[in-house]
């Protein structure tokens, strides 16, 4: 079916697709739905302001594509990759770290369970201490750090005061990685 559309066509097909599972997530876990007229008029306007702001879509996949090749670890240094899940029914969240060498082999890992997760963002955030927790145990001063969520990554590696709900958490990090 893509085949025959253009780059444009695409775009709109693919972001239809991701409004269209971005309405059964919200019915699925808020129990809210939107009508099909509002998730194609959601996703036509989101097309459009995207396009309006970055440009195709295809350019800014290929700047995204281009930023993030996987670059080999110096020897000697570590990578950890934090994540978190949370489950808005019960407000419970895991969080977890996975340690892996230059080569990319397995170094270490960790998991545990959290209570009074308030979002997703949240989940992420509490992931992070317990990485650079797992980087001190393992003696290991300036690991790279990795994480799903793009915002908690960047406020991590931003300078300065985070006024955000995540920022006591997020200057907790800071200070563990002195």
């Amino acid at each position: 079916m893509l085949e025959s559309t253009n780059k444009a066509q695409r775009d709109h097909i693919i972001t239809l697709l991701w409004a269209i599972w971005g309405n059964r997530n919200t019915l699925l876990w808020q129990g809210v739905q939107r009508s099909l007229h509002d998730v194609v008029v959601f996703a036509q306007q989101y097309v459009h302001e995207f396009i309006t702001v970055n440009g195709t879509l295809s350019k800014v996949t290929n700047r995204v594509r281009d930023a993030f090749k996987w670059v080999a670890l110096l020897s000697g240094r570590l990578k950890l990759n934090f994540d978190g899940a949370f489950d808005p029914t019960s407000g419970r969240g895991a969080v977890g770290v996975v340690a892996k060498d230059a080569d990319g082999g397995f170094v270490a890992a960790m998991a545990k369970s959290v209570r009074e997760v308030q979002s997703v963002e949240h989940a992420e955030i509490l992931a992070a201490p317990e990485g650079v927790t797992l980087a001190l145990s393992l003696g290991i001063a300036s690991p790279i750090f990795e994480g799903d969520s793009a915002v908690v990554v960047a406020a991590v590696k931003r300078a300065g005061q985070i006024y955000s709900n995540i920022g006591t958490i997020v200057e907790d990090v800071k200070h563990l990685q002195k």
